[in-house]
């Protein structure tokens, strides 16, 4: 059980007008209230260790929705290091700032943050999952990417959601990089059933060549010309070929 401190009515007052001032995009005046607030309470040492982590939760939220996600980090980092923090805040924080990691192209941070998150995440989502596989990817621990997206897939399913197209997409190049032909070849075969594109079966086609499968070439190229996306002379040729290997 954590110990948090109360927030007192005065300043969660001056919090609520923050927030109003940031839900409005007013981010320059909901910076400027903050710094106000803080002064106020002589540069935040009076504050308690819940109403300056709220300080610097605010701080981080306002930099990174201004694109300033530097100073996001370091002020989301401050929140992390008050006493008492709520668990719902911990884990708010810790999230927002693996977000932040991945689009600095932090990816050990990001992957290190993700899983202490794990750690402390009472119903991680299948979104959650997808973050460390990508930063796992980026690490070139592509196994790892793949194990994480195969729980954001079942995460998904479990909740009756469908998996997301950039889910394979992403699954598709770590198991490119992992050297799992087949993985890949399942891949593609699921991105062209659910998200029919004629680069799958073309990259489908490529990987069953590779897997030294011909009719499984065919059968991939045969769906993308009956699909109407085999159009011009090099593509039809091509096509006339693949059947004459086959005996067609």
């Amino acid at each position: 059980t954590r110990r948090t401190p109360r927030m007192r009515p005065a300043v969660f007052e001056r919090f609520a007008a923050v927030q109003r001032a940031a839900e409005g995009g007013d981010h320059a005046q909901a910076l400027g209230m903050l710094e106000s607030l803080s002064g106020d309470f002589d540069g935040g040492r009076t504050l308690n260790s819940y109403e300056r982590a709220n300080l610097y939760y605010f701080r981080g939220f306002i930099r990174d929705a201004r694109g300033e996600r530097e100073a996001a980090v370091l002020a989301y980092r401050q929140v992390l290091t008050q006493q008492g923090l709520p668990l719902t805040m911990e884990v708010n924080t810790r999230y927002a700032l693996a977000q932040l990691h991945l689009a600095l192209g932090q990816w050990t941070q990001a992957a290190d943050i993700l899983v202490t998150w794990f750690a402390i995440s009472d119903d991680p989502s299948p979104e959650a999952h997808v973050l460390l596989a990508r930063a796992r990817h980026e690490q070139g621990r592509n196994r790892d990417a793949l194990k994480e997206l195969d729980a954001a897939i079942a995460e998904a399913r479990q909740r009756h959601l469908a998996p997301q197209e950039d889910w394979y997409l992403l699954m598709r190049t770590a198991a490119y990089a992992a050297g799992d032909l087949k993985r890949t070849a399942f891949t593609l075969e699921t991105l062209a059933r659910d998200f029919p594109r004629k680069e799958y079966l073309l990259q489908l086609a490529a990987i069953e060549a590779e897997l030294n499968q011909p009719a499984r070439r065919v059968a991939a190229m045969e769906a993308a010309w009956l699909a109407g996306w085999l159009v011009d002379a090099q593509e039809l040729l091509g096509m006339a070929d693949l059947y004459l290997e086959v005996g067609l």
